[in-house]
């Protein structure tokens, strides 16, 4: 994987560097979680959730950027960089599998 930080001088013109890159991935990852909500747990609640596994995530996406740390997601980017959809920091610990995939070939415009 080849993404790192765009070292244009704006947001959407970052954005658009991340699409014409095409870097597109799937990624297997292990989540952290939480449990609990604004009040006190009991211990059984408590115990339930320490031996819960964590939870395998699957991931597909831009790939953004990636160095030594982390590496950075999106499902969605308008064309123009104006706006786009989440952004998934993974750290590199929490990553099982991250798998470059190919773009698709365009499809032909019917003429009919």
């Amino acid at each position: 994987m080849t993404a790192s930080v765009p070292s244009t001088c704006s947001p959407e013109q970052d954005l658009v560097e991340v699409i014409e890159r095409c870097e597109l991935v799937h990624v297997v990852w292990v989540d952290a979680q939480t449990s609990g909500g604004s009040g006190w747990q009991d211990a059984d609640d408590m115990v339930e959730a320490m031996r819960a596994p964590a939870p395998l995530v699957h991931t597909v996406g831009f790939l953004m950027h990636s160095d030594e740390e982390r590496i950075a997601v999106c499902d969605t980017i308008q064309e123009d960089g104006t706006a786009g959809g989440y952004v998934h920091l993974i750290p590199n610990g929490m990553l099982k599998e991250l798998v470059a995939l190919t773009p698709a070939i365009p499809l032909e415009e019917d003429n009919d």
